[in-house]
């Protein structure tokens, strides 16, 4: 098993040195002699005809590199000869489970590899009944939810994941649109609708919903998620949108609109989107993954071209 990062199409250009790999991982047990290996290859510009240019272990110490049972930093120094990158041409990034130096891996434990570092520090959860979170309608505070998150390059946004509920008895529907940026706000340009969804589907609990689509986002920008209502304003027949706080999303800010203007939460929507990139019919890891509810560690994932592989 291993997992993997694509860099946007490249410029030409003559790769070489060493390259520097910082992973956060642990392994389930102090038994399980699990370490990692790095690896770099230089792919056609729909991830195809991958020629490796390096791989290297994980640092290694007394232990042979073994991971450690908590999350810890590690360090992989991945080198090859000079090579020319044709223009379109990506690097592909990858990470493998291995044995360590000192023996090998032993059934029956897992390897845990964090994203952008450790999870967040302990978070609090904000029940979307409180008031933050909801969707009133047009006339006053609370008009329009909205998180923004970030792509390297062209992709097709295949679907969106958000944790929603319902307040009384909503009778209109709520829109779910992608709208580009415009200053760090929604621009109100609409890229792509989501989905058009009746608001009494939902259900009074906070509850996570899928939502297929294929909206082609056509840059490395931020885009942003735009929940609205159809109809008439009504505070005490709302849509609630849950959330996490304080804000631990590098790549994104989550926004409200109140009589007509934009301002920042100081909070993270939970949602997570996956896509695929132009070419290559593989889907990425998700921009971003919150837990439904409760209170505990945030995690995300850094939009890229990675995907899973086996």
């Amino acid at each position: 098993m291993a997992i993997e990062w694509y860099t946007p199409p490249l410029e030409a250009v003559t790769f070489g040195g060493k390259a520097k790999f910082n992973i956060r991982a642990l392994e389930s047990s102090a038994a399980a002699n699990a370490s990692l290996r790095a690896e770099i290859a230089i792919t056609a510009g729909d991830g195809t005809g991958a020629v490796v240019w390096g791989t290297a272990c994980v640092e290694s110490d007394a232990t042979g590199g073994e991971l450690a049972t908590a999350d810890t930093a590690e360090v992989a120094w991945v080198a090859g000869d000079d090579v020319a990158i044709a223009a379109g041409q990506r690097l592909r990034f990858r990470i493998y489970i291995d044995d360590t130096a000192i023996g090998p891996l032993v059934a029956g434990n897992t390897v845990t590899v964090s994203y952008s570092g450790p999870a967040a520090t302990t978070i609090t959860y904000l029940d979307t009944q409180t008031g933050t979170g909801r969707i009133n309608g047009v006339g006053g505070t609370e008009e329009q939810l909205a998180q923004s998150f970030l792509v390297p390059g062209p992709m097709t946004l295949t679907e969106v994941r958000l944790t929603l509920s319902k307040g009384g008895t909503p009778s209109d529907n709520v829109v779910l649109e992608i709208q580009s940026d415009s200053g760090g706000s929604p621009s109100g340009t609409v890229i792509g609708t989501i989905a058009t969804v009746a608001a009494s589907s939902y259900t009074g609990a906070d509850t996570l919903y899928a939502y297929p689509c294929g909206i082609a986002l056509p840059a490395a920008a931020s885009y942003w998620i735009v929940a609205r209502r159809s109809g008439a304003r009504d505070t005490a027949n709302y849509v609630g949108w849950a959330a996490h706080s304080p804000s631990a999303y590098p790549d994104g800010t989550a926004a409200t609109r109140g009589s007509g203007t934009w301002a920042a939460i100081a909070a993270d929507l939970l949602f997570a989107a996956s896509f695929t990139v132009p070419g290559d019919t593989n889907v990425i890891l998700p921009v971003l993954v919150v837990e439904q509810a409760g209170s505990g560690p945030f995690t995300y994932t850094k939009a890229g071209y990675g995907r899973e592989s086996a």
